[in-house]
């Protein structure tokens, strides 16, 4: 006997896989290759006073008041192990295994600065000059002593060349370093908890500046608010482009979650059922379903435009989201009417 299959429940299914590819191709939109302005200055690196640089093709820059360099050189110069997984963007670093520390030690060895680099750097301060680079942006998570931690918007991981760049000072106070900034030679010490108690030990002066004394083009992950003038104590901030756009790619994904679970419920009900009326009626709530995801996409999409207009930001992503979505839209109705 010749099987017929029921043309409503492809379409169904369709449906639903044409919203997944939809909150999909909206999401990995934000993610794509993009152009940013940096300061690529020769900054040269000391941890626990050894004099690091990073490989010749692998040089740092500063974006948004924040050191970024290559996630290998700053944990392998932690003297710790690390391992980067691209698929779910994690970042996990731990004690390195004797034979681990051994390569680790190897690496470190290659990256020590000759005396060459080291006068280039401390005897003259180089000129700031921006640059443009291509890059992808990841909201990394990092797992380290038994902790996950996800930092706050504008502290995102950049894929460069296919390597994962990370900002210093956020990933090194992870691991219980402190950073200080040599505004007169752009120059980074970084300082181990068991090297500054040997210092204070043979009672020598760590240095470092006081927050007071902070430059104000510090590379930091942070810098430090306005309070504004008039009184009231009131401290504001600006958020930063990305933070706002990495914000609306955790309210997709969150969105898309969601009428993903619903569609793929009435689905599994659709398969199920043999009486017409109520296959219909499941159809029909897989309409109104989506037209729900709809306006709640559109919704974050206007929350999105609002904040970028007011903080003085260009609204052109918004038109990347919405050609996304409208696209794999016009797919799902077709499937829905053909």
């Amino acid at each position: 006997m010749r099987r017929y299959y029921d043309l409503s429940a492809m379409k169904t299914v369709f449906l639903l896989l044409a919203v997944i590819l939809l909150f999909t191709s909206a999401s990995a939109s934000a993610a794509a290759v993009k152009s940013i302005q940096v300061y690529a200055i020769p900054m040269q690196f000391t941890f626990d006073e050894t004099k690091l640089v990073p490989p010749a093709d692998q040089q740092g820059f500063i974006y948004n008041n924040s050191t970024y360099l290559p996630l290998r050189f700053v944990v392998h110069s932690l003297n710790q192990a690390v391992e980067w997984d691209s698929a779910t963007s994690t970042v996990t670093i731990r004690e390195p295994e004797s034979q681990e520390r051994t390569g680790i030690d190897a690496y470190n060895r290659g990256n020590q600065a000759e005396d060459a680099d080291k006068a280039s750097v401390t005897n003259a301060k180089p000129a700031l000059k921006a640059t443009s680079i291509e890059i992808s942006t990841r909201k990394v998570t990092y797992k380290i002593a038994g902790k996950t931690v996800v930092p706050d918007g504008g502290l995102e991981g950049f894929i460069i060349n296919n390597r994962l760049f990370v900002p210093l000072r956020f990933v090194s106070s992870l691991i219980g370093y402190e950073v200080e900034w040599d505004q007169s030679t752009y120059s980074v010490a970084l300082q181990s908890p068991e090297f500054i108690a040997q210092q204070l030990a043979d009672g020598e002066d760590t240095g470092g500046e006081t927050p007071s004394e902070l430059p104000t083009d510090l590379p930091e992950e942070t810098v430090v608010p306005v309070v504004p003038s008039g009184g009231g104590g009131v401290i504001t901030t600006t958020p930063t482009y990305d933070s706002l756009v990495s914000q609306a790619d955790t309210q997709i994904s969150a969105l898309r979650s969601s009428c993903e679970s619903s569609l793929w419920r009435l689905v599994g009900e659709y398969i199920n059922k043999t009486d017409p009326t109520a296959k219909q009626d499941l159809v029909d709530q897989g309409q109104a379903q989506l037209a729900q995801c709809d306006a709640q996409f559109e919704a974050l999409m206007t929350s999105l435009q609002s904040s970028l207009i007011a903080n003085g930001y260009s609204t052109s992503i918004i038109t990347t989201y919405r050609d996304a979505y409208a696209e794999e839209k016009a797919l799902a109705e077709s499937l829905l009417t053909n």
